[in-house]
């Protein structure tokens, strides 16, 4: 693994699923990759953002390396 972060974060209203060919091809290349899913259709969106916040800190804790997002429309 490279000592590099990649975070994809998909759109409102979307899923990880929109993202999941870039989550493939980042681990390929070697990168620590978050798809993050969280239930934008369910929750407001600072209930999404708290949701989103505990993923990454939990992530970032085991990959403590630069960090990079990615994210849909």
């Amino acid at each position: 693994m490279r000592n590099q972060n990649i975070i994809l974060l998909h759109g409102i209203a979307c899923t990880s699923f929109v993202m999941a060919s870039l989550e493939i091809h980042f681990k390929y290349k070697g990168y620590n990759v978050l798809n993050i899913d969280y239930p934008s259709r369910k929750l407001c969106l600072e209930k999404c953002a708290d949701h989103a916040h505990k993923k990454i800190s939990a992530f970032l804790e085991k990959h403590p390396h630069p960090t990079s997002f990615v994210t849909d429309r």
